[in-house]
């Protein structure tokens, strides 16, 4: 999977996406310049690049959303095993307070995003070829799915692409999402008004889009295309999101509106156990306090969660 593709994957924004891939260049023509293989640079190179950037006279929180690029490039090459190690894991800009960029939705309007959702059936395309029109609403059932897991749970589109059918628990009103590289694991309660849509895709459409794909997955989700990549079925949901809602910029967005909705509602250890956080500081930047300047000429970029 190239760049672009795994950031797509992530749910980032077009704007957002050519922002990163900026920055992975701007890394690029330096390591070039020094006679470095991007691929093979170290932590102590990264710290040589900060330090030019300082010269040059980069803000510090530029220099931040640079490196926030670099970090998702490297995690990018991980998951791809082209690289072993991560090198710009443990770098810190120091001397900024973080701020959120995100358009926070209140709880009623992310309800209201849900239901505007499930109630449009996918619309009748004549150009759609026999598969297509077989898929149709299949998928359509699994982006509802998806869709009330981004928005009752908080997850995001890695923990949906990792998810398996064993996960959901249907007799307990639970889901379990596992741990990865950068969540912990935990359960989560399933709302009422996602268990009948759970049950007909576990019991139902999952098999249904197997067969008409042609395909064996382990995987919760099941891409409609020919690769096994979820890529397109989750730029597909995020692409009707904002159609519907001129509001809805990307899944980060969800997430993070979920996760201060969490925080108005439970304490920060409680919503730090439920949004999956190694650590509290990531849930304490959701904090209604650090949200008070959203407009903030950064919003091209997302900070990492």
């Amino acid at each position: 999977m190239k760049f672009k593709e795994y950031l797509q994957s992530n749910g980032y924004s077009r704007t957002t996406i050519k922002g990163h891939v900026r920055n992975v260049e701007n890394l690029h023509q330096w390591a070039v310049e020094e006679g470095l293989e991007i691929e093979q640079i170290t932590y102590q190179d990264l710290l040589a690049y900060t330090q030019q950037l300082n010269k040059r006279g980069t803000s510090k929180r530029t220099v931040s959303l640079y490196m926030g690029s670099i970090k998702h490039y490297y995690n990018h090459l991980l998951q791809a095993e082209i690289i072993s190690h991560h090198p710009a894991q443990k770098i810190q800009i120091k001397g900024i307070k973080r701020r959120m960029v995100y358009d926070i939705l209140k709880p009623i309007e992310l309800e209201a995003v849900y239901h505007k959702f499930i109630t449009n059936e996918p619309q009748f395309n004549p150009r759609d070829n026999a598969t297509t029109k077989q898929l149709r609403q299949p998928s359509f059932q699994m982006h509802k799915v998806m869709l009330g897991l981004l928005i009752y749970q908080g997850i995001n589109s890695t923990e949906l692409i990792d998810l398996k059918p064993e996960d959901i628990k249907l007799r307990e009103g639970m889901i379990y999402v596992p741990r990865n590289r950068r969540s912990n694991e935990r359960e989560l309660k399933l709302e009422a008004v996602q268990i009948l849509e759970m049950q007909e895709y576990l019991l139902k459409t999952r098999a249904e889009i197997l067969a008409i794909t042609q395909k064996q997955s382990e995987q919760l989700f099941i891409s409609s295309g020919k690769s096994p990549s979820l890529y397109h079925a989750i730029r597909k949901l995020t692409k009707t999101l904002k159609d519907q809602n001129g509001r809805i910029e990307d899944l980060q967005q969800i997430r993070a509106s979920v996760i201060v909705k969490w925080l108005n509602n439970y304490n920060l250890r409680q919503a730090q156990y439920m949004a999956g956080h190694r650590f509290v500081s990531s849930t304490e930047k959701y904090k209604q306090s650090d949200l008070e300047d959203l407009k903030e000429d950064i919003n091209k970029f997302h900070p990492l969660n």
